[in-house]
């Protein structure tokens, strides 16, 4: 009998996927980092669950100066994040639309990642160019996730809705997990982002590929941007 078929790690990332590292300034990370509010020498980055056994358990943190609506992904995920824009209900697998509870985008934030991200690609990066078409998208939800050094937050294997958007920006900083992609049991690929990088997921890899982020021993954040478009009826 034949071996079974192996996964295959192509030599160059899928067709529309952009790594780049050192995209945040440590200038800008200091703020956003400050903004947070988080306990960076806690393993659980200060945040306190409740009701864990629970179908609906809850999560509070201990100084959350800045009133930044954390919640928890799915106990079995035990990931914290934050929702502004718009708010995806992970309990029913839907997006609910914006409301008055739903705060909005940050300017901290859009001023930090997304206005440097227009001047970068206007300037130098040819490779990413094109997926603005001389402006940066209107992006209209971002998520912050935070990974605890816990052995247990993560990302499953999924692919975005594609009411999300064509183009997905995500900015990381902590510790280097991978990010594991696939399109296929037997093809797949692994990127590395390095603290204060930003990787983009658009076109092929957007629409074809599944991705992960796998549990860790150090705390990771995430900061992911998209944009919501109501389904054409």
């Amino acid at each position: 009998m034949d071996p079974p078929p192996q996964p295959t790690q192509p030599q160059e990332p899928p067709p529309g996927f952009y790594l780049t590292h050192h995209a945040i300034s440590e200038k800008a990370w200091d703020e956003i980092r400050t903004w947070l509010g988080l306990e960076w020498d806690d393993p659980d980055l200060g945040f306190v669950f409740e009701n864990s056994d629970s179908s609906k358990p809850t999560i509070q943190h201990k100084a959350n100066s800045n009133g930044i609506p954390w919640e928890i992904s799915t106990p079995q995920q035990n990931r914290p994040v934050a929702q502004f824009g718009f708010r995806y209900d992970y309990c029913h697998d839907t997006v609910v639309s914006a409301t008055s509870s739903t705060p909005a985008i940050p300017p901290l934030l859009r001023q930090l990642l997304l206005d440097p991200l227009v001047e970068e690609t206007n300037d130098k990066d040819a490779g990413i160019q094109h997926l603005f078409q001389q402006h940066i998208p209107t992006f209209t939800q971002c998520i912050i996730n935070a990974y605890g050094a816990n052995d247990t937050s993560h990302i499953p294997f999924h692919t975005d809705d594609d009411q999300f958007g064509p183009v997905i920006i995500v900015y990381t900083a902590g510790e280097t997990r991978p990010l594991e992609l696939r399109c296929s049991p037997h093809h797949t690929y692994t990127a590395y982002p390095r603290h204060l990088s930003r990787y983009i997921l658009s076109g092929q890899v957007r629409e074809q590929w599944e991705h992960a982020v796998p549990a860790g021993k150090g705390w990771r954040i995430s900061i992911t941007f998209r944009s919501w478009r109501e389904r054409k009826p």
